[in-house]
């Protein structure tokens, strides 16, 4: 079994990457991570690392100097760069590293999978062993990463549930084009994200007002509204009651 290491300066990526993928599928054991060029080497030092995917524009040790380096530690690492920068001189010294992938920023988790299948040789259990190349990502292994795509979305409307939740800032969390991540999340639900999102408001809503002394306004502003006026109307058309009518009947 193979072993990877996640870098970038953005906490939230690696932690994404390192979850929604199906690494043991993919004849991955374990999965390091990192947040700069240093801790990445350090890792690197004291661990057999197999695959390193790192993003190029990071403080102090930019990712094509940890290439660089980890190649000296380890010269047979496969190396993926991630970026959200097109400019062809990072491809150039890319290739010049001699790295397996370079990779703009946002990837899609289907054609994440399908490289990491193809630098293993699909050694996981999505493997062509016979004919010694990449296989193909299947159907099942595909709605399983968009599966764990939508659990992300929802574990992130959970928890940031009185902030700002567009399309855009969530794409921007789970590192996805608007577009792209609004169409998955349709396949796979089949309803709009903000479908979900009203509903986790007003579930947390109900909640509060069972539950809390707080104001109404105070209730609106915990999921998410700036008006009180709109949290009552938006309230009312989906419960049928007015916050202060459903307090009263809910005691």
């Amino acid at each position: 079994m193979l072993s990877a290491l996640l870098v970038d300066d953005h906490p939230h990526l690696v932690e994404h990457l390192s979850t929604v993928i199906p690494w043991a599928e993919l004849g991955v054991a374990q999965v390091h991570t990192g947040c700069s060029g240093d801790e990445a080497l350090e890792t690197i030092r004291n661990n057999r690392i197999d695959i390193l995917v790192t993003d190029i524009r990071m403080p102090g040790m930019d990712g094509l100097q940890l290439i660089g380096q980890a190649r000296e530690l380890r010269p047979e690492i496969g190396c993926i760069l991630l970026s959200g920068y097109g400019e062809f001189q990072y491809a150039q010294k890319a290739i010049e590293l001699q790295a397996f992938r370079y990779l703009l920023k946002p990837v899609r988790p289907d054609e994440f999978i399908s490289v990491i299948l193809e630098l293993t040789g699909g050694r996981g259990r999505t493997s062509d062993a016979g004919k010694g190349q990449a296989a193909e990502l299947r159907p099942a292994d595909k709605h399983e990463v968009q599966r764990r795509l939508v659990d992300s979305v929802h574990d992130y409307v959970r928890l940031h549930i009185g902030g700002d939740l567009t399309l855009a800032v969530i794409a921007e969390h789970v590192y996805l084009h608007p577009v792209y991540l609004s169409k998955v999340y349709k396949e796979i639900t089949g309803t709009n994200m903000s479908e979900f999102i009203l509903d986790a408001r007003m579930a947390k809503a109900r909640e509060l007002l069972k539950q809390s002394g707080l104001r109404i306004y105070e209730i609106g502003e915990a999921v998410g509204y700036r008006s009180t006026q709109h949290f009552i109307a938006e309230f009312k058309k989906y419960a049928g009651l007015t916050p202060k009518q459903f307090r009263e009947t809910a005691d």
